[in-house]
């Protein structure tokens, strides 16, 4: 038996975690209905070996999750990455409780679309803060490192 891509992987993650968000339904908590608006990287732009090309800061895509506790949720989504490529990703988000107008956090699990870039990763790791209430919030995430990215992220509760 052979082993699974990144992107069997990544389907398969996702489609799990959406399995458990129909489940959690039962549970008191929200789905968040997300738009991914865009990013801000702390350069204009990186060199690999085929030239000097510009970030993309317009990272635009979608995606759905759903809060399991005021302090868990899972979710799934698309958009296109900082190097053009569209990426998939799945995961959690642990946080402190989403019953107040400001929560920290931190996304994690596995994405695809970095494959062949200078940032050869498969796994998201996100922290965030978060204002909003349970029907509307905005998501400001934060990649610290040599070249650091800031990402915005709105949501609709349903």
């Amino acid at each position: 038996m052979g082993y699974l891509n990144p992107i069997q992987l990544a389907l398969l993650i996702i489609a799990g975690l959406l399995l458990v968000c129909l489940d959690a339904r039962a549970v008191q908590g929200t789905t968040w209905g997300e738009y991914h608006v865009g990013s801000n990287h702390s350069a204009p732009g990186y060199t690999d070996a085929s030239g000097y090309h510009k970030f993309n800061e317009n990272n635009t895509g979608g995606g759905i999750s759903h809060e399991v506790s005021n302090n868990f949720e899972v979710g799934a989504g698309f958009f296109k990455n900082s190097y053009s490529n569209r990426s998939v990703y799945g995961g959690v988000d642990f946080h402190t409780s989403r019953t107040r107008y400001v929560s920290v956090g931190v996304s994690l699990g596995p994405i695809t679309g970095y494959k062949d870039t200078p940032q050869a990763t498969r796994w998201m790791v996100l922290p965030n803060v978060v204002f909003g209430n349970d029907k509307i919030r905005t998501k400001i995430g934060y990649i610290p490192g040599d070249v650091s990215v800031m990402t915005l992220t709105m949501g609709v509760g349903f």
